[in-house]
């Protein structure tokens, strides 16, 4: 029915108004912390005899994921999500509640510039801290040393006007014309007769009595585009620093060897962390106590120890010197029967037979020798007791 041919122009709007709640709640729900929204808009009608309506509002109602909370940066874009894709519709009128009850509103200027200003100061402050307790760490070591500092800032507000002329951009916005004419007429022939002064004169009386001049100037004035551009600055101004410095007693190197801390070592820390943190002398403050430490701030723990791979590089070595020995203990076998006494078949045999076979077991030999290099290396080192002789030797050297 809605949003048909015959359909009213009030449906129309109703349909329009439906697919952009849609729209909105299926684009916020990108969001990762956002599971499910509802979005509703309540834009009023505007009477052909109304010059004002009431603004336009909108409510979200989210389903956040594991239970989470939005960030007041996170309320703030969604907001401002909302009210861009709304005519007349402000960020603040865009009310913004989750599934548990929480409201979230979007803060004004002022507030929103306070907040920024404790994060920076806090920011501020972790910095500085940080920087004196790298200092420290080079000799008190991990865990020995705690700094806080505290900043007093102010702001001071001001703003910053920027004017500028676009001449590529200049149009015409009014032309003056002013028209001038000029005619000089010739005298009257004066003399006698045939004097040259008289030709002149029977000139004009042909139709040329004088010279007309016309001349025309034009004025224009040009609009040249003018911007300015006006931004708000916030400066601050650091009035006082103060610090406070924890060192452990018990931390190594701090103690002589009859137990006493060691001289100037309080000093020695004090400057430490005025050079690191900027001090001033004639408004900022400092502490330094040296005090024992309830507990470590950090254990080092104990290195656990790593596998004892010799283990296995001799268990891989004894396994190759077994295979090695059954390679060499066949390939004997096969020699013997190549050498081996010969049967009383072969007695009778005359010695070219014999030498053909020792010739035959020579070149089986080089051959088995040439594809088993290795092992064949592996039985020479164990006939001559190599191996034997260099563990003798590792064994006397220990």
């Amino acid at each position: 029915m809605f949003g048909g041919a015959l359909s009213s122009p009030k449906e129309r709007d109703n349909v329009a108004r439906i697919q952009k709640q849609l729209s909105l709640a299926a684009t916020i729900e990108k969001i990762a912390i956002v599971d499910h929204a509802d979005v509703h808009l309540n834009i009023p009608d505007k009477g052909p005899f109304e010059r004002k309506s009431s603004p336009p509002s909108a409510s979200v109602l989210l389903t956040l994921r594991d239970g989470s909370q939005l960030s007041d940066q996170q309320a703030s874009s969604i907001a401002s999500f909302v009210a861009f894709a709304v005519e007349d519709l402000a960020p603040e009128s865009v009310q913004i509640t989750d599934r548990d009850g929480r409201s979230y509103t979007v803060p004004d200027e002022q507030v929103g510039q306070i907040a920024s200003q404790v994060e920076y100061i806090a920011q501020a402050e972790r910095k500085l801290a940080e920087k004196a307790e790298s200092q420290l760490l080079q000799f008190l070591g991990y865990g020995n040393a705690s700094v806080q500092v505290s900043l007093d800032m102010t702001f001071t507000q001001g703003s910053k006007k920027i004017t500028k002329y676009d001449s590529k951009g200049a149009v015409p916005s009014q032309e003056d014309l002013q028209s001038e004419t000029t005619t000089n007429v010739q005298p009257a022939p004066v003399g006698p007769a045939g004097v040259a002064s008289n030709l002149n004169a029977s000139a004009g009386a042909n139709g040329k009595n004088g010279v007309e001049s016309k001349s025309e100037n034009i004025k224009t004035t040009y609009l040249v585009p003018i911007t300015e551009e006006t931004s708000a600055n916030s400066t601050p101004i650091r009035n006082f620093l103060t610090v406070s410095v924890l060192v452990n007693s018990e931390a190594p190197g701090v103690k002589q060897e009859d137990g006493t801390l060691m001289p100037d070592l309080a000093e020695t820390i004090n400057q430490t962390v005025k050079n690191a943190v900027g001090f001033r002398d004639d408004s900022d403050t400092i502490s330094v106590k040296i005090v024992p430490f309830s507990e470590p701030l950090f254990t080092q723990a104990e290195p656990v120890a790593s596998f004892d791979w010799t283990k296995i590089t001799s268990i891989v070595e004894k396994g190759s010197l077994a295979i090695a020995a059954l390679l060499a203990f066949v390939l004997g076998l096969m020699l013997l029967r190549k050498f081996g006494p010969s049967s009383s078949s072969r007695a009778g045999r005359g010695e070219g037979q014999a030498a053909g076979a020792r010739s035959e077991s020579v070149s089986e030999l080089s051959r088995l020798i040439k594809e088993n290099p290795e092992v064949f290396a592996q039985v020479v080192k164990a006939w001559s007791g190599a191996d034997g002789a260099k563990d003798s030797g590792k064994q006397n050297a220990a």
